[in-house]
Parts: C-alpha cells; sequence; structure tokens
C-alpha cells in the first residue's frame, strides 16, 4: 500500500503524513522510512499516541557525529489495537521480527529479559502501562533497533531495583552499572528502560528525570563525560543561564557496554518547546553544533523546518570523546 493512501486523522495516519513530507526532504528517509512504517501499520482505526502531544506515532532524531550523520525513527509499534494485551503482544511480535531481520539473536534474549524484569507481571497488568509497554527506535539505513520500556508505572525506588537487575542479568561484567544507577538514584527517577542492538552487539540504555536541583557536580560525577567543556559550552547555547528550565524540561540518558558492564555514554535531552519559538530551537541547535565541533546540515534542516519541529534536542559524548547532538523532530501541526 502507498503511504499517501487517506487515513482516519489518528496517530498512525499523522505519522504516515509525516513520513511523506520527510521522505521527500531527505533521500536516506526516502528509501527506508516508508517501508519501515509499513511493518508496524495498524489494521484497524488506531487511536493516538503518546509519543508526541498531537498524538502521532512517529518521531524523527537527526544524529550529527563527527565522522557522518545518520537518521533514526522512534515510533510506537502497535497502535490501535482496541485490546492492551493485543497491543502488547502485537509489539512484541514486531520487535522480534526486527531483531530476526538483524540476526540479532542475543539481544532478543535481553529483550526478554527486559518484558520479565520490567514489563507488566502479576504486580502491573498491561492496561495500567496505558500509552502501550514500549516504544521503539530503528536506524534508517543500518541494522541498530532499540526498545525503550516505559518506567513510570512502579514507584521510582522499585523501579531501579528493577533496572538495576535487568541490566546485571543482561551484562557479562558488573562493571559501573550498579554505581551509575545508584548515583543517579539520589536525583532523578527512571523514565524508560531500554535496549540498543546492533548486530550482537548491544547497549543497556537508561533515561531519568531529575526530581531535585542536583548539588554541583553531582551529575558530572555520576556521568563524567557530560562534564567535559564542550558538553558544557554547547549546553549553555542551548539553555542559557537567564533561560531558565523545569526539571521535567529535560532528560538523562545513560548507556552501558553490556560485555563489560562499563559506562559508554551519556547524554542530555532539552525539551525545546518550553525554552524558546521553533525558530531560535534551530539557532540555539547550530550553535551546540559549533560548540561540539560538529557541522551543521543547513539545508536538510531548513527543508525539515517546514513541515516539523524540534521536539528534543540532545548533546552526548561517548567514553572515547566522541561527541553528537541529536535533533528530535516531530509534526509541526497535527494532519
Amino acid at each position: 500500500s502507498s503511504l499517501a493512501e487517506p487515513l482516519v486523522r489518528r496517530g498512525f495516519a499523522r505519522a504516515r503524513t509525516f513520513a511523506v513530507e520527510a521522505s521527500a526532504a531527505d533521500s536516506t528517509l526516502a528509501r527506508h522510512l516508508g517501508p519501515l512504517l509499513e511493518r508496524f501499520a495498524p489494521l484497524e482505526d488506531d487511536g493516538d499516541s503518546g509519543l508526541n502531544h498531537d498524538g502521532s506515532a512517529l518521531q524523527l532524531c537527526l544524529c550529527l557525529g563527527a565522522e557522518r550523520f545518520s537518521w533514526r525513527a522512534i515510533l510506537d509499534p502497535a497502535l490501535g489495537q482496541a485490546s492492551a494485551n493485543e497491543r502488547h503482544r502485537r509489539a512484541l511480535v514486531a520487535m522480534a521480527r526486527e531483531l530476526a531481520a538483524q540476526n540479532a539473536h542475543a539481544s532478543q534474549t535481553m529483550v526478554d529479559v527486559l518484558m520479565s524484569v520490567c514489563g507488566p507481571g502479576s504486580d502491573r497488568s498491561i492496561a495500567e502501562f496505558s500509552q502501550g509497554v514500549f516504544w521503539l527506535g530503528a536506524e534508517l539505513g543500518g541494522s541498530g533497533r532499540s526498545i525503550y520500556v516505559d518506567a513510570s508505572v512502579r514507584p521510582p525506588a522499585e523501579t531501579w531495583l528493577r533496572a538495576k537487575q535487568a541490566f546485571l542479568t543482561c551484562a557479562t561484567e558488573e562493571g559501573t552499572i550498579a554505581s551509575t544507577l545508584d548515583a543517579l538514584a539520589q536525583l532523578s527517577y527512571p523514565s524508560s528502560i531500554g535496549l540498543e542492538a546492533r548486530g550482537d552487539t548491544q547497549r543497556l540504555k537508561l533515561h531519568c528525570r531529575l526530581h531535585s536541583t542536583p548539588p554541583e557536580g553531582l551529575l558530572g560525577s555520576a556521568l563524567p563525560m557530560l562534564a567535559h567543556s564542550c558538553v558544557l559550552e554547547a549546553v549553555s547555547r542551548l539553555m542559557p543561564a537567564e533561560n531558565g528550565l523545569s526539571l521535567h524540561g529535560f532528560v538523562i540518558e545513560a548507556a552501558f557496554d553490556s560485555q563489560t558492564g562499563a559506562l559508554a555514554d551519556a547524554k542530555l535531552d532539552f525539551a525545546m518547546p518550553e525554552l524558546c519559538t521553533a525558530e531560535d530551537a534551530l539557532n540555539r541547535s547550530r550553535g551546540a553544533a559549533a560548540a561540539l565541533g560538529l557541522d551543521w546540515p543547513e539545508r536538510l534542516v531548513d527543508r525539515f523546518a517546514k513541515f516539523a519541529r524540534l521536539s528534543y534536542v540532545g548533546v552526548g559524548r561517548s567514553a572515547q570523546g566522541k561527541a553528537r547532538l541529536n535533533l528530535y523532530f516531530k509534526p509541526s501541526r497535527s494532519t
């Protein structure tokens, strides 16, 4: 079926329209986004997704790195099922299909661990995961696949324990997993617990939000790569000192190597609509890219600005010192 076919204007229909516009703006998206979306097309009127405020079921992430840029899609994988159980079942089938296509068999075992420890269980029904149990990420034109399990259903203290249990079960060695999670638990609560797989290489990923303003240096102590001068400068370009942001306005990400348990990467995501206008968000992001020593794809971003707006901008740095800037685009209007 064609991406341009008219549908009821609900979450997946808006995602389709967004995909049509995005595919016209970039050749990588034109080749890979349509087929990805078709694999998750709902069988019936699809309802609204919690992924975006307008209910659309798709975000597109432009990842700027020192050597190249790449695209990732984040989507609600089983939107529209009337039954929460059926929605979850279809989402699991979809994720297993994606991993099998990449021959990521070890990753499927880790997904099973995440689901058994952090997903629905005897204490929490599937229905309590009101936005679906997880969202799916896919590298467009690459083999990377990600899963983000909703961590907001259980009390934070219990969720931290479950995150630690899941990560330590998946990891070959403990590394810094336990100590980093313990440090983050002092100042934040988890929002998602996940896995990023590329073939049989995995990273265990945690997203969390601050519950109070951290003491000076505490966040950099827990995630030392975020204390680097280029990251601090990029953050100041996105959020000048006089420009306040609520504690809910940004997200912390930590990623661990599944073999060594070492902290492999960290990132701060800023909710740009809380900070500034859509135009100013692009200008600030351009400044952040310059602070990180990254090229800014002016023409591509200008094309996207005609039909999309930035939801979050992420400033990240790996343990090897590689900086990146992630631009998360969502539809600029309901379509």
